[in-house]
Protein backbone atom coordinates (compact mmCIF):
# COMPACT_ATOMS: atom_id res chain seq x y z
CA UNK A 1 0.00 0.00 0.00
CA UNK A 2 1.43 3.36 -1.03
CA UNK A 3 0.14 6.15 1.18
CA UNK A 4 0.50 9.90 1.06
CA UNK A 5 2.31 11.12 4.17
CA UNK A 6 2.42 14.77 5.23
CA UNK A 7 5.76 16.43 6.00
CA UNK A 8 4.80 19.98 7.01
CA UNK A 9 3.60 22.01 4.02
CA UNK A 10 4.91 19.37 1.57
CA UNK A 11 3.32 15.93 1.19
CA UNK A 12 5.63 13.01 0.40
CA UNK A 13 4.73 9.44 -0.51
CA UNK A 14 6.08 6.27 1.16
CA UNK A 15 5.06 2.67 1.74
CA UNK A 16 3.55 3.01 5.22
CA UNK A 17 2.81 -0.73 5.40
CA UNK A 18 6.39 -1.83 4.65
CA UNK A 19 6.89 -3.47 8.08
CA UNK A 20 3.33 -4.78 8.56
CA UNK A 21 4.49 -8.31 7.67
CA UNK A 22 8.08 -9.50 7.32
CA UNK A 23 8.52 -11.95 4.45
CA UNK A 24 11.76 -10.94 2.70
CA UNK A 25 15.45 -10.70 3.57
CA UNK A 26 15.47 -6.95 2.87
CA UNK A 27 12.57 -6.24 5.25
CA UNK A 28 14.25 -8.12 8.11
CA UNK A 29 17.54 -6.35 7.37
CA UNK A 30 16.04 -2.84 7.46
CA UNK A 31 14.13 -3.72 10.64
CA UNK A 32 17.42 -4.61 12.32
CA UNK A 33 19.11 -1.53 10.93
CA UNK A 34 16.37 0.79 12.27
CA UNK A 35 16.45 -1.08 15.61
CA UNK A 36 20.13 -0.19 15.90
CA UNK A 37 20.48 3.27 14.32
CA UNK A 38 16.93 4.58 14.02
CA UNK A 39 14.81 6.60 16.42
CA UNK A 40 11.10 7.31 16.81
CA UNK A 41 10.03 10.91 17.41
CA UNK A 42 6.26 11.37 17.38
CA UNK A 43 5.00 9.89 14.12
CA UNK A 44 8.41 10.09 12.45
CA UNK A 45 11.02 7.39 11.84
CA UNK A 46 14.47 9.01 11.59
CA UNK A 47 17.76 7.35 10.67
CA UNK A 48 21.00 9.33 10.69
CA UNK A 49 24.40 8.19 9.42
CA UNK A 50 27.78 9.74 8.74
CA UNK A 51 28.24 11.21 5.28
CA UNK A 52 30.43 8.30 4.17
CA UNK A 53 27.37 6.01 4.50
CA UNK A 54 24.82 8.40 2.96
CA UNK A 55 24.43 6.07 -0.03
CA UNK A 56 23.10 3.40 2.37
CA UNK A 57 20.22 5.67 3.40
CA UNK A 58 19.42 6.04 -0.30
CA UNK A 59 18.93 2.25 -0.43
CA UNK A 60 16.54 2.48 2.54
CA UNK A 61 14.60 5.28 0.83
CA UNK A 62 14.22 3.21 -2.34
CA UNK A 63 13.22 0.07 -0.39
CA UNK A 64 10.44 1.96 1.40
CA UNK A 65 9.37 3.62 -1.87
CA UNK A 66 9.70 7.07 -0.28
CA UNK A 67 10.12 10.16 -2.46
CA UNK A 68 11.40 12.38 0.36
CA UNK A 69 15.07 13.19 -0.48
CA UNK A 70 17.96 12.40 1.87
CA UNK A 71 18.91 15.57 3.75
CA UNK A 72 22.41 16.53 4.91
CA UNK A 73 23.32 18.42 8.07
CA UNK A 74 26.44 19.70 9.77
CA UNK A 75 26.42 19.83 13.57
CA UNK A 76 29.79 18.97 15.14
CA UNK A 77 30.18 16.63 12.17
CA UNK A 78 28.51 16.16 8.78
CA UNK A 79 25.76 13.54 8.60
CA UNK A 80 22.91 12.44 6.36
CA UNK A 81 19.34 11.91 7.54
CA UNK A 82 16.37 9.87 6.32
CA UNK A 83 12.91 10.67 7.67
CA UNK A 84 9.49 9.14 7.09
CA UNK A 85 6.33 10.27 8.90
CA UNK A 86 3.44 7.80 9.10
CA UNK A 87 1.43 6.63 12.13
CA UNK A 88 0.96 3.22 10.51
CA UNK A 89 4.72 2.83 10.07
CA UNK A 90 5.43 3.78 13.69
CA UNK A 91 2.72 1.39 14.93
CA UNK A 92 4.20 -1.49 12.92
CA UNK A 93 7.69 -0.86 14.33
CA UNK A 94 6.33 -0.71 17.89
CA UNK A 95 5.23 -4.37 17.55
CA UNK A 96 8.94 -5.25 17.28
CA UNK A 97 9.98 -3.14 20.28
CA UNK A 98 11.20 -0.12 18.29
CA UNK A 99 9.69 2.70 20.33
CA UNK A 100 10.91 6.11 21.56
CA UNK A 101 13.92 5.88 23.91
CA UNK A 102 14.50 2.22 23.00
CA UNK A 103 18.22 2.03 23.81
CA UNK A 104 17.69 0.51 27.27
CA UNK A 105 14.43 -1.36 26.60
CA UNK A 106 14.87 -2.97 23.16
CA UNK A 107 14.30 -6.73 23.05
CA UNK A 108 15.09 -9.26 20.35
CA UNK A 109 11.91 -9.57 18.22
CA UNK A 110 10.12 -12.82 17.43
CA UNK A 111 11.06 -13.58 13.82
CA UNK A 112 11.08 -16.65 11.58
CA UNK A 113 14.36 -18.53 11.87
CA UNK A 114 15.09 -17.91 8.19
CA UNK A 115 15.03 -14.12 8.72
CA UNK A 116 16.98 -13.98 11.98
CA UNK A 117 20.34 -13.77 10.22
CA UNK A 118 19.16 -10.85 8.08
CA UNK A 119 17.92 -9.00 11.18
CA UNK A 120 21.27 -9.56 12.94
CA UNK A 121 23.09 -8.35 9.82
CA UNK A 122 21.05 -5.12 9.86
CA UNK A 123 21.67 -4.63 13.56
CA UNK A 124 25.39 -5.28 13.07
CA UNK A 125 25.58 -2.67 10.30
CA UNK A 126 23.98 -0.19 12.67
CA UNK A 127 25.43 -0.93 16.12
CA UNK A 128 28.09 -3.58 15.51
CA UNK A 129 31.74 -3.52 14.59
CA UNK A 130 34.63 -5.83 13.82
CA UNK A 131 38.25 -4.89 14.36
CA UNK A 132 41.64 -6.54 13.96
CA UNK A 133 43.79 -6.10 17.05
CA UNK A 134 47.41 -6.92 17.82
CA UNK A 135 47.95 -9.11 20.87
CA UNK A 136 51.28 -9.85 22.49
CA UNK A 137 51.75 -13.56 23.22
CA UNK A 138 54.40 -14.77 25.66
CA UNK A 139 54.77 -18.55 25.14
CA UNK A 140 57.07 -20.54 27.40
CA UNK A 141 59.46 -23.28 26.30
CA UNK A 142 61.70 -25.04 28.84
CA UNK A 143 61.17 -22.24 31.34
CA UNK A 144 62.15 -19.48 28.89
CA UNK A 145 59.58 -17.04 27.52
CA UNK A 146 59.43 -15.57 24.04
CA UNK A 147 57.24 -12.74 22.77
CA UNK A 148 55.58 -12.38 19.37
CA UNK A 149 52.56 -10.56 17.95
CA UNK A 150 49.31 -12.26 16.91
CA UNK A 151 46.60 -10.36 15.01
CA UNK A 152 43.21 -11.28 16.50
CA UNK A 153 39.80 -10.34 15.02
CA UNK A 154 37.02 -9.25 17.41
CA UNK A 155 33.35 -8.62 16.53
CA UNK A 156 31.14 -6.69 18.94
CA UNK A 157 27.39 -6.02 19.23
CA UNK A 158 26.10 -3.35 21.62
CA UNK A 159 22.60 -3.13 23.10
CA UNK A 160 20.36 -3.51 26.11
CA UNK A 161 20.80 -6.38 28.56
CA UNK A 162 17.73 -8.29 27.32
CA UNK A 163 18.64 -7.83 23.67
CA UNK A 164 22.23 -8.98 24.12
CA UNK A 165 21.15 -12.01 26.16
CA UNK A 166 18.68 -13.05 23.45
CA UNK A 167 21.25 -12.42 20.72
CA UNK A 168 23.73 -14.67 22.50
CA UNK A 169 21.11 -17.40 22.76
CA UNK A 170 20.25 -17.19 19.03
CA UNK A 171 23.96 -17.21 18.19
CA UNK A 172 24.49 -20.36 20.28
CA UNK A 173 21.96 -22.14 18.05
CA UNK A 174 24.36 -21.42 15.17
CA UNK A 175 27.32 -22.76 17.22
CA UNK A 176 28.66 -19.22 17.70
CA UNK A 177 30.29 -18.68 21.08
CA UNK A 178 31.05 -15.33 22.68
CA UNK A 179 31.16 -13.40 25.93
CA UNK A 180 28.97 -10.65 27.36
CA UNK A 181 30.51 -7.55 28.94
CA UNK A 182 28.98 -4.52 30.61
CA UNK A 183 29.75 -1.15 29.05
CA UNK A 184 30.54 1.93 31.13
CA UNK A 185 28.09 4.22 29.37
CA UNK A 186 24.49 4.72 30.54
CA UNK A 187 25.50 3.82 34.11
CA UNK A 188 26.40 0.30 33.07
CA UNK A 189 22.99 -0.52 31.59
CA UNK A 190 24.43 -1.11 28.09
CA UNK A 191 25.98 -4.49 27.32
CA UNK A 192 28.07 -5.90 24.50
CA UNK A 193 28.26 -9.36 22.92
CA UNK A 194 31.86 -10.12 21.91
CA UNK A 195 32.89 -12.81 19.41
CA UNK A 196 36.68 -13.21 19.31
CA UNK A 197 37.44 -16.71 17.95
CA UNK A 198 38.02 -17.33 14.27
CA UNK A 199 35.73 -20.38 14.16
CA UNK A 200 32.81 -18.43 15.62
CA UNK A 201 33.51 -15.41 13.43
CA UNK A 202 33.38 -17.54 10.30
CA UNK A 203 30.06 -19.02 11.44
CA UNK A 204 28.82 -15.50 12.23
CA UNK A 205 29.74 -14.39 8.73
CA UNK A 206 27.90 -17.36 7.22
CA UNK A 207 24.84 -16.72 9.41
CA UNK A 208 24.60 -13.06 8.48
CA UNK A 209 25.71 -12.94 4.85
CA UNK A 210 24.54 -16.19 3.24
CA UNK A 211 21.77 -15.19 0.82
CA UNK A 212 22.09 -11.49 1.71
CA UNK A 213 20.32 -9.10 -0.66
CA UNK A 214 21.41 -5.88 1.05
CA UNK A 215 24.24 -4.98 3.43
CA UNK A 216 26.69 -2.21 4.26
CA UNK A 217 29.63 -3.05 2.01
CA UNK A 218 32.13 -1.22 4.23
CA UNK A 219 31.48 -3.61 7.14
CA UNK A 220 31.11 -6.71 4.98
CA UNK A 221 34.66 -6.19 3.68
CA UNK A 222 36.00 -6.41 7.25
CA UNK A 223 35.21 -10.15 7.26
CA UNK A 224 37.20 -10.88 4.10
CA UNK A 225 40.58 -11.56 5.81
CA UNK A 226 38.97 -14.53 7.61
CA UNK A 227 38.92 -16.47 4.32
CA UNK A 228 42.40 -15.56 3.14
CA UNK A 229 44.94 -18.38 3.13
CA UNK A 230 48.45 -17.43 4.28
CA UNK A 231 51.83 -19.20 4.56
CA UNK A 232 52.91 -20.93 7.76
CA UNK A 233 55.87 -19.29 9.48
CA UNK A 234 57.62 -22.67 9.81
CA UNK A 235 56.70 -24.93 6.87
CA UNK A 236 55.53 -22.12 4.51
CA UNK A 237 52.46 -24.09 3.41
CA UNK A 238 49.23 -22.08 3.08
CA UNK A 239 46.50 -22.67 5.64
CA UNK A 240 43.09 -21.35 6.63
CA UNK A 241 43.35 -18.75 9.43
CA UNK A 242 40.53 -20.44 11.36
CA UNK A 243 42.60 -23.60 11.87
CA UNK A 244 45.86 -21.96 12.90
CA UNK A 245 47.95 -21.46 16.02
CA UNK A 246 48.95 -17.83 15.73
CA UNK A 247 51.22 -17.57 12.70
CA UNK A 248 51.62 -21.34 12.31
CA UNK A 249 49.43 -23.84 10.49
CA UNK A 250 49.43 -26.36 13.36
CA UNK A 251 50.56 -26.94 16.91
CA UNK A 252 53.34 -29.22 15.62
CA UNK A 253 54.84 -26.43 13.50
CA UNK A 254 54.56 -24.06 16.44
CA UNK A 255 56.46 -26.49 18.71
CA UNK A 256 59.14 -27.06 16.06
CA UNK A 257 59.60 -23.30 15.79
CA UNK A 258 59.89 -22.97 19.56
CA UNK A 259 62.47 -25.77 19.78
CA UNK A 260 64.49 -24.12 17.03
CA UNK A 261 64.28 -20.70 18.69
CA UNK A 262 65.47 -21.97 22.06
CA UNK A 263 67.98 -24.59 20.94
CA UNK A 264 70.85 -22.18 21.46
CA UNK A 265 69.71 -21.57 25.07
CA UNK A 266 70.08 -25.18 26.25
CA UNK A 267 72.67 -25.94 28.89
CA UNK A 268 76.25 -26.47 27.64
CA UNK A 269 79.72 -27.10 29.08
CA UNK A 270 82.53 -24.61 28.73
CA UNK A 271 85.20 -25.64 26.18
CA UNK A 272 87.95 -24.62 28.63
CA UNK A 273 86.87 -25.07 32.25
CA UNK A 274 84.10 -27.65 31.51
CA UNK A 275 81.65 -25.92 33.84
CA UNK A 276 77.93 -25.95 32.93
CA UNK A 277 76.36 -22.70 31.66
CA UNK A 278 73.46 -21.35 29.56
CA UNK A 279 74.99 -19.36 26.68
CA UNK A 280 73.90 -16.07 25.13
CA UNK A 281 74.05 -15.40 21.38
CA UNK A 282 77.48 -13.79 21.67
CA UNK A 283 78.78 -16.48 23.99
CA UNK A 284 78.66 -19.93 22.43
CA UNK A 285 81.69 -22.04 23.38
CA UNK A 286 82.86 -20.67 26.73
CA UNK A 287 81.17 -19.66 29.93
CA UNK A 288 82.78 -16.21 30.38
CA UNK A 289 84.90 -13.52 28.75
CA UNK A 290 87.89 -14.66 30.82
CA UNK A 291 87.65 -18.20 29.45
CA UNK A 292 87.24 -16.85 25.93
CA UNK A 293 90.46 -14.86 26.20
CA UNK A 294 92.35 -17.83 27.67
CA UNK A 295 91.02 -20.14 24.96
CA UNK A 296 92.01 -17.68 22.25
CA UNK A 297 95.51 -17.40 23.70
CA UNK A 298 95.93 -21.18 23.88
CA UNK A 299 94.76 -21.64 20.27
CA UNK A 300 97.06 -19.07 18.69
CA UNK A 301 100.09 -18.95 20.98
CA UNK A 302 100.62 -22.49 22.15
Amino acid sequence: MIGTVAHGPIRYRCNASYFDSLTTDAQAYWLGFIAADGCIIGNAVIVRLAMKDAHHLEQLRVAMDCDRPISTHSYRYAFASFEARAPQLVAALSHYGIVPRKSLTLKFPMLPEALTGAFVRGYFDGDGTIGWYKNTVNPSYKGVRRRYIVIRPVARFVGSEDFIASLREHASHQEITGSVAREKRHSGRIYSFIVDTRHSLKRLKTWMYDGATVCLERKARLFEPLDRARPCRWCHMTFEPGTSVGEFCSKACYQRHMRHSFSWQTERHCALCKSAYIPTRSQQEVCSLRCRRRLSYLRYHV
